[in-house]
This record gives C-alpha cells, structure tokens and sequence, in this order.
C-alpha cells in the first residue's frame, strides 16, 4: 500500500489534541495520526487483552486522575468533576478539600498528617476528645461513562502443523475472504511475525465443483512462519492468539489505514474528549472505560456498567462507512462528522441534546437510525442494574474487521468535541430533564 506510514512518539496529558486549532489543522491531524497508531499499537484480541491496560494507561497518561482495571480487563480511568474536587472536612468555617480518597477514615488519617500533634474526632470513636469539630464532606457527583472498547476482531491457533503452518480460527466476525496474504503477529512465548495462505487459484480452479472452485473458508487458510515444525511447536501453542500486523498508513490529508480501527478510533475520540476537559470546567465525574470482550458479546461493559453505576452514559464505536457495494441507508459517510444513534438502544432525550450541542456549534454530524439492537456497548450499558440513560456516538469505518480499515481523522475530533461539550453542560437539571421517562 503506497502512502506515509506513521511513525510514533511519546505524547502525553499535554499533547492532547483538543481541537483547538481546527479540524483541518494539519498540526492537529498529524497528532492524531500519531495517538491513533500507538492505540493501534495495543494487542488486544477479544478474550486476550490482558496486556492492553498499561498500553491503554500510556496513551492517556496525565488526562485522567486515577484508574483501576476489574475482573475482567476493563480498564477504568476517571476524571473528576468539580463537585468531587470539594470533598473533604469541615473545620469551623473552613473545608479542607482531598482528592482520590474513598472514605472518611482515610481523609482523617491524612488531615491528622497535616495537623501533627493535634487531636481530631474520629468517626469510628466519636467520644474521643477533640479540639477540633469536623464533618466529612461527601457531595454525590454525577457519573458519566464513556465506553470505547478495546478489543480487536482477530484469530486463535487451533492446530501446530509440521513444515512452520498454523490452523486457526477467528474471534469475533471475520471474513475468510478477506484474509490470504494478510500479515499477522502471532501472540505466542514470543511474537512472530507471519502471513496468512491460501490454495493459489490455479490450483483451486482443478476442483470438481464450482462451490470448492469459489469457497474460501478458514479450512482453506493457514499461517506461515517460516519456521521448522519442531521449534514453532516449542513457540506457539494452541489456544495462542494472532492478530493483523497492519501498520498505519495516511490516505490523503485526512484519512488514515490501519488495523483495529474498531474500535481503537472511539478510544481516541474519548481521549480528545478528555483532553478538552482539561482546560474546562465540569462539574461530573467522567469515567472514560476502555471495555473488554464487546466483538464476543459485550462482557466487558456489562461488568463496568454495573461496577460504576452512571447516571448518563455514552458508547462511542465504529459504524459501517459508506463504500463500494453499502447501500446509502446502511452506512455513514466519513469526513461528515460523526453519527448520532436514534432507536430504541438510544435514550430519545440524550440523541436531542448531543443533536443540539452540535447544531448549536456548527459540529459535522450525522444521523444513523438503528431500528434494534446495536451490537454495540450502548446494548449492555442500557440495561445495566436499573437501566443507564444511553446514548450512541459512532464514527465511519470502511472495510470494518479486515486486515486494513479507513477513518476520516476529522470524525474522531468532532466526536471528541461533541463528547467534551456534553460533559462540560452537563449538572443535576439538566441530567434530571434528560433522564426522565422514555419520552
């Protein structure tokens, strides 16, 4: 494939692109370019993203203010609002604010660090004498979850051959047709590098019927090493998991090929987002989750949904680009903004105010009307616990789930826009007029 191919370097919370010089800013796009490779970067085959967190934590190092991984690979970093900012004890006249502390006790630990030599009321003794009277301060912010996920559509080993080859098949949709000559990484004791063969077709056009002429399934495909049977089989074993190794390469000034598009373009979408709330006021806690096992059937933000309780909550993913051989109505065209969900996955109340945050700012955006269920996060986080306010945010991806997908890099950022500028309107009425009955 001709085109530049994207080298990376270290970015931090301060090379957040947050927009601030335009969407067509070629600085702009060129960071974004960047970011979206080190996301490519990240290994993270549904059911294998194990090592996707601290890759994940590096791309959005000093955007967010604590994270923690649970039980199932979610990785779970939050931003907190101005609300959380004001917890703390009240002495007198005067609070004394903390941050990431998550119980009264460990608060009056650290004030009676500050404070050597002073008495203070202990809530667990509170006969104990004190020269100082205090109250835990404990404001109930409002939580905002933004799902991107991080697992990647890819293939599992299924046999060790003699003579380098390995069997597999796929986790998540994938199409076999799409599949020989790709490269791929095989994630075994080592990584090794490797390519995808099929029957050539002079061969396959000897075949009786024209069905075993045309089909091309995993039975037909393998991966070559290039290495002996024996030490491949001390290399890999089955159950191993393979990913594409496509690099990232520029397409135009705007657009950019590359492997895990989906859903590795919402993933930075939420870091834009994140980096626009740093330079702006909001009173919500942000939870920005990197969700697990959602091509196999949205475990990870099942489990995240329920574990963080939002109040409100947004999926951002990847949605079918316009292409060759899509009907107009089953996909959404890249370089016009990002798609807004309408449908019965989609809280009504919430797809009108991201509509209106981005007629009001002029933000590209467009309409997908999805008439079931989504397939994506939004699904589980809807009904999770006593049911979440959702809402979908998708960006265009053509060739979703082959070796090589294309995004429009103007999308991402108006998706993060549209996500920071939710966020930043967001308080107490306003949640409560768009959380309110199915209306």
């Amino acid at each position: 494939m001709n085109g530049e191919v994207i080298a990376p370097h270290g970015l931090n919370g301060s090379d957040a692109f947050d927009g601030s010089n335009g969407a067509d800013g070629g600085a702009g796009r060129q960071l974004l370019r960047e970011q979206l490779n080190r996301l490519c970067l990240i290994s993270a085959v549904s059911g294998f993203e194990g090592e996707a967190t601290s890759g994940i934590l590096d791309c959005f190092k000093g955007l967010y203010d604590e994270s923690r991984t649970d039980t199932l690979g979610n990785c779970i970093m939050v931003k907190r609002g101005e609300i959380s900012k004001n917890r703390g004890l009240k002495t007198g006249q005067e609070t004394v604010a903390y941050r990431d502390v998550t119980s009264p006790s460990k608060f009056l630990e650290r004030l009676h660090a500050l404070l050597p030599g002073a008495g203070y009321r202990d809530v667990a003794s509170p006969t104990k004498p004190s020269p100082i009277k205090a109250s835990f301060v404990e404001p109930s912010p409002i939580k905002v979850m933004l799902a991107a996920h991080v697992d990647e559509v890819g293939l599992v080993v299924t046999r060790v051959e003699d003579g380098g080859f390995l069997r597999f098949t796929c986790t998540g949709k994938i199409d076999p047709r799409v599949l020989p000559g790709a490269e791929v990484l095989v994630l075994g004791k080592e990584k090794l590098p490797g390519v995808i063969g099929s029957v050539p077709p002079h061969l396959r056009e000897r075949r009786k019927s024209d069905e075993e002429r045309q089909a091309v399934g995993f039975d037909d495909l393998y991966v070559d090493t290039g290495l002996p049977g024996e030490r491949l089989k001390e290399m890999v074993r089955v159950g191993d998991p393979m990913r594409f190794a496509s690099t990232c390469v520029s397409l135009g000034e705007n657009r950019l090929a590359g492997r895990a598009l989906d859903d590795r373009v919402g993933l930075l979408a939420v870091r834009v987002c994140l980096g626009r709330l740093m330079k702006s006021r909001h009173e919500a806690d942000v939870f920005a989750v990197a969700t697990t096992g959602e091509e196999i059937g949205l475990k990870g933000a099942t489990v995240a949904a329920y574990g963080i309780h939002p109040d409100v909550a947004i999926a951002v993913d990847a949605t079918f680009g316009l292409e060759p051989g899509v009907a107009e109505h089953e996909g959404s065209k890249l370089g016009e903004g990002p798609a807004i969900g309408i449908g019965p996955n989609v809280h009504p109340r919430i797809a009108k105010t991201l509509l209106q945050i981005c007629n009001e700012l002029n933000i590209p955006h467009q309409v997908e009307v999805i008439p079931g269920p989504s397939g994506t996060d939004a699904w589980a986080v809807q009904i999770s616990r006593e049911g979440v306010p959702t809402a979908l945010v998708s960006i265009p991806v053509r060739s979703m789930h082959t070796p090589s997908e294309v995004v429009d890099l103007r999308d991402i950022e108006w998706a993060g826009r549209l996500l920071a500028e939710f966020v930043i309107r967001l308080d107490s009425d306003s949640l409560g007029k768009m959380s309110e009955a199915w209306l």
